[in-house]
């Protein structure tokens, strides 16, 4: 049956010379499900609020950042320009631009498909996560040409299916590309294990995705998939990437959490796991 609201007020009165209590029962459903909707209305409008003024701050911060890298490469340009012996570096400064070119496109569509998350219900389908880990690594490469950049797959993954959808794609693209961004090193060096895992009663693909990096604080961990800007000075990447894979895992009901690459030393590289339940 339905849940009906009532509101009782009572009073005592004389009845026929005797007390009585005179009881009037007032059935106030209706306005009390119009009450629980304002509230839900409210708290989706403040929600809504607070994403929209952090996805700005984090957009116009990382957005500057980009502006201000190719201002630099610009100005270098020009006074190199006319100089034989510059030339070499005239070209390195170009690839410059036209990699924080690609992080703003990057930036631009992350921003994209954050919104549409957040606006959307995310439908699930049974997807083999081979072709977008490859797609992604190719990508990857494409990217960042300049960078000598290894990536070992530990495992056979054409038989290893999740339940997710096409946005897996992202977040094996951003994974990767956070370990190159983060990363000082001549060679980057990126291994991804793939391993099948039982938590509880559900079943999952566990990817851990390691890299030789800068890696990352300890007390930084636990909010590094937080929407804000990052104070960290050696943390700059874009600040919406870690944010976006956090809610795709989260709509596909999995996990994602790092680690240390080195047990016991956050400076020697992290590991990004992921688990995504099994198809």
């Amino acid at each position: 049956g339905k849940t009906r609201w009532l509101e009782s007020f009572s009073k005592t009165i004389i009845y026929h010379g005797g007390f009585a209590d005179f009881i009037t029962v007032i059935d106030i459903t209706e306005s009390k499900l119009a009450e629980q909707k304002l509230m839900e209305s409210e708290e989706k409008f403040r929600k809504a609020y607070y994403q929209a003024n952090l996805y700005r701050d984090v957009f116009a911060h990382d957005l500057n950042n980009i502006l201000q890298n190719i201002n630099s490469s610009a100005e270098l340009s020009s006074l190199y320009l006319n100089n034989p012996e510059k030339l070499h570096t005239v070209k390195e400064l170009n690839e410059i631009t036209n990699e924080q070119v690609k992080r703003g496109q990057k930036l631009i569509d992350n921003v994209r498909k954050i919104t549409e998350i957040d606006e959307s219900d995310i439908q699930l389908d049974k997807i083999n996560i081979g072709k977008p880990l490859e797609k992604a690594i190719e990508i990857l490469k494409t990217s960042y040409q300049m960078r000598k950049i290894s990536v070992q797959v530990n495992n056979n993954v054409k038989k290893k299916n999740v339940k997710a959808n096409s946005l897996l794609l992202d977040v094996f693209e951003n994974l990767l590309m956070n370990a190159v961004e983060h990363n000082e090193n001549p060679k980057i060096e990126i291994s991804i294990d793939i391993t099948m895992e039982r938590i509880g009663i559900g079943n999952f693909i566990k990817m851990e995705f390691k890299d030789n990096g800068i890696g990352i604080s300890d007390y930084r961990k636990k909010s590094i998939f937080e929407k804000g800007i990052r104070k960290d000075q050696r943390s700059k990447g874009m600040g919406l990437g870690l944010s976006l894979v956090k809610k795709i895992i989260d709509s596909y009901n999995g996990k994602i959490w790092v680690e240390n690459n080195v047990k016991g030393d956050s400076s020697k590289g992290s590991n990004f796991i992921v688990l995504v339940p099994i198809a």
